[in-house]
């Protein structure tokens, strides 16, 4: 719940307490939150806005990621895909370990 809470999705990244900034640096919901909203807003160059009464707020897909500070482009996008990956590779490996030392003979069983 953290992740979600603190990957972007619920709370800007800037106003993330200092304290909980962590949660959102192993938050795998915030790389794949940044990649996807690049990859949809980034090409769009117009929006369809409202009739007159109220202005646009967001007339451009960059005014979307502007609002959002997330920078774009392709660089930032592959390194989103590259900490997914990482994020991933890392878990799995303490994944390994734990299951690796719980396995362990203990006690009587112990060779």
């Amino acid at each position: 719940m953290p992740f979600i809470i603190f990957g972007g999705l619920l709370i800007n990244l800037s106003e993330i307490p200092v304290y909980f900034v962590w949660y959102s640096i192993f938050s795998f919901i915030q790389y794949g939150y940044k990649a996807i909203s690049i990859v949809i807003w980034e090409s769009k160059e117009t929006l369809d806005c409202p009739p007159e009464p109220e202005p646009c707020v967001f007339p451009t897909g960059q005014d979307v990621l502007d609002y959002l500070e997330f920078e774009g482009g392709n660089r930032e996008l592959w390194l989103n895909f590259v900490y997914l990956v990482a994020l991933m590779v890392g878990f799995r490996i303490l994944a390994f370990f734990a299951l690796l030392y719980r396995s362990r003979p203990t006690g009587e069983r112990a060779y």
